[in-house]
């Protein structure tokens, strides 16, 4: 697999946390909370403290993001 391939197919399957939570369909602060509570995982992760860089499958997002859908339709519970 060449760079081209390897930045092309990371730019369509990754994604970084500030905005990974919009395909969970959670907030921030619930997004953050599955990642402590490892419920979701990183597929990448670097660094220490502030400068951790953590990036996320989109298809796994979206799967647990249907999940969260499901479970909060099950409840009728509004979106939070």
């Amino acid at each position: 697999m060449s760079e081209e391939e390897i930045k092309q197919w990371m730019a369509e399957n990754l994604i970084i946390k500030n905005e990974a939570h919009k395909y969970t369909n959670q907030s921030e602060k619930a997004f953050t909370q599955s990642v402590q509570n490892g419920i979701i995982k990183p597929f990448f992760e670097k660094g220490e403290g502030r400068s951790m860089v953590r990036l996320f499958l989109v298809k796994e997002l979206e799967e647990y993001g249907a999940q969260v859908a499901a479970r909060r339709e099950r409840l009728n519970m509004p979106k939070s």
